[in-house]
């Protein structure tokens, strides 16, 4: 009996090992599970953090081209916020394919909503200013064609006070050569009477 008991202990201890492995393993397995899961959670929420950026990067481009065309300023100034965005992005997109980035990219995507807000802002600004331009532009068109309209006008008074003058200073010089040819006939008539 004396083997038996000993190799009864040493399949005890040899099935209290395999058990133990078993338990290891099966941790293991339940933890990788945990850590698949949280791996999938950050692939999620990766995948949705780089459409936020997509769609907000897609949202500052039509925002652009509204607005290219507008004027030489305003054109300058969208390729410049263009260029400002497409860093943006690929800062964004550089940290979203590191899981360990996460946090930075969600910054990086805070930091270009803002700037795609302040380009809207900015945007929108100059919008006012090319619409008040445009109104006083069209305003003084208006008083440029008041004002032509009023010179085109004085312009023909003019004209016809010079024809009125001209046609007088004809009449006064044809009355002077009817007064000269009376005084003679005057004079004329004088000289036969005193005679």
């Amino acid at each position: 009996t004396y083997p038996n008991k000993k190799s009864n202990r040493q399949l005890v201890g040899i099935m209290g090992v395999l058990v133990a492995l078993n338990s290891c393993y099966l941790m293991g397995y339940f933890n990788r599970g945990a850590e698949n899961e949280e791996l999938t959670t950050q692939l999620d929420e990766n995948k949705q953090l780089k459409e936020q950026a997509e769609a907000q990067y897609d949202e500052a481009l039509a925002e652009r081209d509204q607005m290219r065309g507008i004027n030489e300023e305003m054109d300058a100034r969208i390729a410049q916020q263009e260029a400002e965005l497409a860093d943006s992005k690929e800062r964004i997109d550089a940290l979203l394919s590191d899981s360990r980035n996460l946090a930075s990219a969600r910054r990086e995507l805070s930091n270009l909503r803002s700037q795609v807000d302040g380009y809207v802002e900015e945007l929108n600004q100059l919008r006012e200013e090319n619409a008040m331009l445009t109104a006083e532009n069209q305003e003084l068109n208006t008083t440029n064609e008041t004002l032509s309209g009023d010179l085109e006008n004085q312009r023909e008074q003019n004209m016809q006070l010079s024809e009125e003058r001209n046609s007088l200073q004809d009449a006064n010089q044809e009355l002077g050569t009817r007064n000269q040819q009376l005084n003679q006939r005057v004079t004329a008539g004088s000289a036969i009477m005193a005679s």
